[in-house]
């Protein structure tokens, strides 16, 4: 199995018209392509499907390899989307993280790590992303954090880490 990184660092499609998705050729890997998620609008392509369709139409959707994007855990947006997921599908897990010091070290925090991946994967932004990728025989079917922390701040708690999904070539 092909296996490809979308690094999704603190990203969102909630709000794609104010953001930009740059494409970023690493210079001493020439068969690697990323695409950037930065969050101000100049900057890239308005959209992650249209960062898509021109690494396809360059015949370059096959080197792409993953997408970084440290904005997503910043977003208000993805931060709901993680909540409300999370309330729903691990709601023991999410009440004892938060009754905690959040820190990544935390054993409340260390056994929510796995229901968050999941909750990653059933957000719409991360939905919407897979959708964004099936046209080009490609899927996300995992996510990666390292340095899960849910510490807390002025307004309440809010997610911090390092996240990436996995994107595979679809299964036919």
């Amino acid at each position: 199995m092909n296996a490809r990184w979308l690094f999704l660092g603190f990203l969102s499609l909630a709000l794609p018209l104010q953001a930009g998705w740059v494409i970023y050729l690493p210079e001493p890997l020439p068969n690697v392509v990323r695409i950037r998620y930065a969050s101000e609008r100049s900057e890239g392509y308005a959209s992650f499907a249209e960062a898509l369709k021109v690494l396809s139409s360059s015949g370059r959707i096959t080197n792409l390899d993953g997408v970084i994007a440290f904005s997503l855990l910043a977003e208000p947006a993805f931060q709901q989307e993680l909540f409300a997921v999370l309330q729903r599908d691990a709601p023991r897990e999410l009440t004892e993280a938060l009754g905690s010091a959040g820190n990544m070290h935390n054993p409340k925090m260390l056994q929510l790590q796995d229901p968050f991946l999941k909750a990653v994967l059933a957000t719409p932004t991360v939905v919407g992303l897979n959708t964004a990728l099936t046209p080009y025989g490609l899927t996300i079917n995992k996510a990666s954090i390292e340095k899960l922390a849910l510490p807390k701040i002025e307004t309440g708690r809010r997610f911090y880490g390092s996240l990436w999904l996995v994107v595979t070539k679809a299964s036919n």
